[in-house]
């Protein structure tokens, strides 16, 4: 009887009403708060996600350098190596009878991962590459016509095949300085833009 009387005192003073809207206030408050800190943890999960993209990007980059730049350091190193038969010799010229790889230059150009190289970069790498792929379609087709001199016995004849391929060796051998002497800076580009990247912080 006397709870059933101070509980009406207590509702018809409006004391009820406050309470309600503090425990209304304390509710949003508490919502708020929920939101924030979601909305704060998902901001720091995309910006982790972001750095960790960036890791592999950057990864996926140097990947990239390190793989030209061992196939331009075994061209470079094949032009200026004794290994390889020097085939023409005199006064005006020299040339090597060598076969240059393009397997890296290739499979980087037909995956995509070409672009991560600079524009700059680009160029000067099918540059060198356009020279490559002459030079070593040359040396094919001199392979396949002293082939043919032997087969059919053309050797034995006055005429001697190294002497037909006497103007083509000459234009190749100049192919030949022009490409090592692209290999020589594109060699220090590669190795100071992979540097730069290794360095790079995110």
């Amino acid at each position: 009887m006397w709870v059933s009387y101070w509980l009406d005192i207590i509702r018809d003073s409006g004391i009820v009403s406050w309470i309600e809207i503090h425990d209304g206030l304390v509710g949003g408050v508490i919502g708020a708060v929920g939101v924030i800190v979601a909305v704060l943890l998902f901001w720091k999960e995309q910006k982790n996600q972001r750095k960790r993209d960036d890791d592999e990007l950057k990864q996926t980059k140097i990947r990239c350098y390190t793989t030209i730049e061992k196939e331009l350091d075994d061209h470079f190193e094949a032009l200026n190596s004794s290994d390889f038969d020097i085939i023409q010799d005199n006064e005006d010229f020299q040339f090597r009878s060598l076969f240059l790889n393009v397997d890296a230059y290739t499979s980087l150009l037909n995956s995509g991962l070409f672009t991560h190289f600079p524009k700059f970069t680009q160029f000067a790498l099918a540059n060198l590459y356009i020279r490559i792929k002459v030079h070593n379609e040359y040396q094919i087709q001199r392979s396949m016509l002293k082939g043919n001199f032997q087969i059919n016995g053309l050797s034995n004849r006055r005429m001697d095949w190294s002497l037909i391929c006497l103007e083509g060796d000459k234009i190749m051998s100049t192919y030949q300085i022009e490409i090592l002497d692209i290999l020589d800076d594109l060699i220090d580009l590669i190795k100071v833009e992979k540097s730069n990247l290794t360095s790079m912080k995110f």
